[in-house]
């Protein structure tokens, strides 16, 4: 479930270039998507306490997460990746990934 999940994340979303990228019309879209608050609302209750879903997330997705979690929008998508984010956090293998220099440090290239 979890890896289904994540890969209508990762085959859906556009690709991150830069910050500013938040509003262009793919993202908009992306964001749109009724779906799409669903899906990060289960990623957030299958990571909760649970080790390996944190790390299955924090293989591929946290530059995802971060970049959900700037946007404004009706469907208050920034808070459910804020919400994902946070319950991500209880892995010690996983906080450094966390870390918001490395996702800045990965869009701006």
């Amino acid at each position: 479930m979890v890896h289904n999940a994540l890969d209508y994340l990762l085959q859906n979303a556009p690709p991150i270039r830069t910050a500013v990228a938040r509003d262009s019309p793919e993202w908009k879209d992306f964001v749109a998507k009724p779906s799409l608050k669903f899906v990060l609302r289960l990623l957030t209750g299958l990571a909760h306490s649970h080790v390996t879903t944190q790390l299955a997330l924090a293989a591929d997705s946290i530059p995802l997460f971060h970049h959900l979690e700037q946007i404004s929008s009706d469907e208050h998508v920034g808070s459910l990746a804020e919400n994902l984010l946070e319950a991500m956090r209880g892995h010690p293998k996983v906080l450094p990934c966390l870390n918001l220099d490395s996702f800045w440090t990965i869009t701006n290239s």
